[in-house]
């Protein structure tokens, strides 16, 4: 039988998934519930391979609601690498016509 982890860290920061909250050093960081969600989302797809633009809304939907039309997924994904802006590299990668892919190393907690 396999568990979810429902906290992950990665750099400085713990992503957990219920609630819905980023830290970085045991403060919490400045993101919406539904960016944590999409954050909690690429972390948890561990093969490595992207998930598409459509699987992500599809999965975010119930979150999002009247809202997910509006969800404007690569603005998103720019405002988390801004958050997590404590590494050099992005930790989210938008890859055109294939899908996002969190690329950090991240540890289950």
């Amino acid at each position: 039988m396999s568990i979810t982890p429902t906290r992950v860290f990665f750099g400085g920061f713990e992503l957990s998934d219920d609630p819905p909250s980023l830290s970085c050093d045991g403060r919490s960081v400045g993101l919406c519930r539904d960016d944590t969600r999409l954050l909690w989302l690429l972390v948890a797809r561990r093969d490595g391979a992207p998930m598409p633009r459509r699987e992500l809304l599809a999965a975010m939907s119930a979150d999002l609601g009247e809202r997910a039309p509006a969800f404007d997924l690569l603005a998103r994904v720019g405002l988390i690498n801004q958050v997590l802006q404590s590494s050099p590299a992005h930790y989210v990668a938008h890859l055109p016509g294939r899908g996002y892919r969190f690329v950090g190393p991240v540890r289950s907690g």
